[in-house]
């Protein structure tokens, strides 16, 4: 799973951290492990930085930390080239082959 949050200038500190915790409770809600659900996660203006990528956590205690320290970039807002980006760095770099939903 990939979650990409929002850090431009667009966005308000408060907004930014009630993002936060909105992409922590949406991978709480999925059992994370190595033999399981794999998450990344990452923050995007015009730029993106992947706070973790797929394989690095698997507990949500490390996630959660991650998240937390991640600091609002602010900046212009490009959700394509985050997307473009998301795709390549994670999912087509660190994807498992053959996982999906059943």
């Amino acid at each position: 799973m990939g979650i990409l949050i929002e850090g431009s200038r667009n966005t308000k500190e408060l907004d930014f951290e009630e993002a936060k915790d909105i992409a922590k409770s949406i991978y709480k809600s999925f059992p994370i492990a190595e033999n399981s659900t794999h998450v990344a996660v990452a923050v995007y203006a015009d730029g993106i930085k992947i706070i973790f990528d797929l394989n690095r956590y698997f507990t949500t205690e490390q996630m959660d930390s991650a998240v937390d320290e991640s600091p609002l970039p602010g900046g212009l807002s490009n959700a394509g080239k985050a997307l473009d980006k998301v795709k390549k760095n994670l999912f087509d770099a660190d994807g498992r082959e053959g996982a999906c939903f059943k």
